[in-house]
Order: C-alpha cells, then sequence, then structure tokens
C-alpha cells in the first residue's frame, strides 16, 4: 500500500478522534448492550399498545430505526416524533421513550413536559446527564446513563441499544438478543473491510468517498429499512464532511422527484446520486426505482448503486449506516475539513438556549 496516497484519507483536523471512535463502534455496541442489561426493568401496569421515540438529530434516528425495525421484531405500532410536540393520541397505554445525548435538547424537553403535564409516566429516559436525568430522578422515570463526552452522531450505539434491550427485557422486541450479537458480528466484517489500513482499489467506503468529492450527493433509499440509511448517510455527510446533501426515499420519490429531474441543465455537472439497493428488495419497487435513476442517468447525473446485503433487519441497517460513517469520515479528510466541528448547529442552540430555562422543568 502507498502509505503517503493513503493518508489523504486521514482527517489531519480531528478535535473529536472522529475516525477512532468510529472504528470503536463495535465495541460501543457491546459496552451499550452491558450498559442496558444492567439497567433495572421498569415497572409498567400494563403491556403497551404502542412504543413512541422522542428526540432529535443522532438521538432522534434511533426512533425512526426502531419503527423499521417494527416490521421483523416488534408486533405493535412504533411513532417516532422529532418536534417540540406530541400528538394527543399518546397516552398511557404507549412506552415512551425520550433520548437527548447531552440531556439539554430543548424539543426533546419540550415534548417530555407535555407527557408528564398530560401525567403520563411510563416514560424511558436516556441520556448522558443534564436536564433528562434530572427531570427523570425528580418524577422517579427509569433513566439508562451513557458515557458522556462524544458527538451525539458518534454515539448511535449507546442511543439505540439501550431502547432496544428495554423493549426485548419487557418482551416487546423478539430475539433481541441474537440481533443485538448479529448487529455486532456485521459492523466487525464491515470494520474489516474499511477501515484507514485498506487500500482505495479494495475499500468501497475511500472509493464512494473519492467519487462524491466536490459534488452535491443525493442519497436515495429504497423502502423504510434503506430510506433511514438514506437519512443517516446525509446527515454524516454533512456533519462530519461539510457537505450539503439531501436524502428521498422510493417509492415516495417517483410520485415527485421524477418530474423535477426535467430539467437538470443547470446542476446536472453538479450532483451526484446515490442508490442504496438492499439485495432483498425484488419486484415492482426494484423496476420502478431503476425507471427513475435511467431519468436521472439521461441527464447525465452520475449514479452509484450500493448493495447492501442482508435481508433487510436490523443488522442489515446498521451495517449500511455504519459504511456511510466510514465515507464521512474519508471524505471530511479529502474536504480538510474537521469532522468534529458543528458551528452552525451550536449558533442554533444558543438563539434558543434561554427557551429551555422557560420549561420549568426542575422547578
Amino acid at each position: 500500500m502507498d502509505s503517503d496516497k493513503d493518508s489523504r484519507f486521514i482527517p489531519v483536523n480531528d478535535t473529536c478522534n472522529m475516525l477512532e471512535m468510529t472504528l470503536s463502534f463495535p465495541e460501543q455496541l457491546e459496552e451499550a448492550y452491558q450498559i442496558a442489561e444492567k439497567q433495572e426493568l421498569i415497572k409498567i401496569n400494563h403491556r403497551p399498545s404502542s412504543i413512541a421515540t422522542i428526540g432529535m438529530g443522532g438521538s432522534g434516528i434511533c426512533g425512526n430505526i426502531v419503527a423499521t425495525s417494527a416490521i421483523e421484531n416488534i408486533k405493535m405500532p412504533v411513532f417516532s416524533f422529532r418536534d417540540y410536540t406530541v400528538p394527543e393520541y399518546i397516552d398511557d397505554k404507549c412506552l415512551v421513550f425520550a433520548i437527548s445525548y447531552s440531556g439539554n435538547t430543548i424539543e426533546t424537553l419540550t415534548s417530555l413536559k407535555a407527557l408528564l403535564d398530560r401525567s403520563l409516566r411510563n416514560i424511558i429516559t436516556i441520556s448522558s446527564g443534564g436536564i433528562l436525568e434530572q427531570v427523570s430522578q425528580k418524577f422517579n422515570l427509569p433513566h439508562i446513563k451513557i458515557p458522556a463526552g462524544r458527538p451525539p452522531r458518534a454515539s448511535l450505539g449507546y442511543l439505540l441499544i439501550p431502547i432496544i434491550v428495554s423493549l426485548g427485557k419487557l418482551g416487546l422486541f423478539n430475539r433481541y438478543e441474537d440481533t443485538i450479537k448479529e448487529v455486532i458480528k456485521e459492523v466487525e466484517a464491515l470494520r474489516t473491510d474499511v477501515n484507514a489500513d485498506i487500500p482505495v482499489e479494495n475499500n468501497i467506503a475511500k472509493d464512494v468517498a473519492i467519487q462524491i468529492k466536490g459534488k452535491l450527493p443525493i442519497v436515495y433509499g429504497t423502502g423504510e429499512a434503506m430510506g433511514v440509511v438514506a437519512e443517516r448517510w446525509a446527515g454524516q455527510f454533512q456533519e462530519n464532511a461539510k457537505v450539503l446533501t439531501f436524502n428521498r426515499t422510493f417509492p415516495e420519490l417517483c410520485h415527485n422527484q421524477a418530474i423535477g429531474w426535467e430539467d437538470a441543465s443547470g446542476i446536472a455537472d453538479k450532483c451526484v446520486v446515490i442508490s442504496l439497493e438492499g439485495e432483498w428488495e425484488k419486484g415492482a419497487k426494484v423496476e420502478q426505482r431503476g425507471a427513475l435513476l435511467d431519468i436521472v442517468k439521461g441527464k447525465g447525473i452520475p449514479v452509484l448503486h450500493i448493495n447492501i446485503t442482508g435481508d433487510g433487519g436490523l443488522p442489515a441497517i446498521i451495517r449500511a449506516i455504519y459504511l456511510g460513517d466510514f465515507i464521512s469520515i474519508y471524505l471530511s479528510a479529502l474536504n480538510n475539513v474537521d469532522p468534529c466541528s458543528i458551528g452552525g448547529i451550536n449558533s442554533v442552540k444558543e438563539r434558543i438556549a434561554p427557551y429551555i430555562d422557560k420549561l420549568n422543568l426542575l422547578s
């Protein structure tokens, strides 16, 4: 391997060791499992009829992942709310997870306050501390405390696995232990294939990073499983690599964006479409996807077809997410940016910080 050449993929300005945190993701999953297993089981008066999650950003996407897993592992409705409000139909028959890595996310705290004001107590909270932990203590809510000092987007395992373990211990997530073991096995295998020591000619993550450098990526996912992966890829490209990215999901985009591509002359040389394609997908949806991508290619826009192995379950989803994480880190290196800096997000948070005090959650 030409070490000088491959050093292009190592971020020079990695102020939080994002690459190392990404490489240690399999160990994070195992640690998160151990943390959640030690948690005392929530006491509920009756079996819930639904599950809901409230959270934003790197915390909020966990709810979408769990909702996608419901098709295979959970036999009841799963709702994911990523806003300041929670609908009135979320009642005491629903088991709610309030998730905020910092514990200080205003949208999550505002939604939690609404639930507490409605006297709901079937709530499990997950954070590294912050106001969310304090509120949990005040209202005697089960709280799963996870390690602090990391970016939320680099803490997916700590945020997601406690939800799955909690549901599993309550008998609401089928085969949760086996599923987590399969997830860890899949990401360990991927790490072997795409880690920083693997040269670009044998490393799909580095290859994709090269192909999308200098472009505006548009990430397409087929179905709910790859739709949530597409969202994660877009988020990681933006936060880590500082690249504006959009994402959409098949088949819905065929009912609108198929027309949007009709006049792409002004952007054809600036865009690249990434199509996340599960090997389990078949029939009309595959034909439909192919038809739309033919339109895109006809406009001279490159399309990267990314084959995702598996059956569409949680192991396949997390493996695909992990691949996107590596791509985003390598792209940050190619762009010579710090994958850790989030100046824009912090400036928005500063503007809305005074509203947290107005919630009076701890008074």
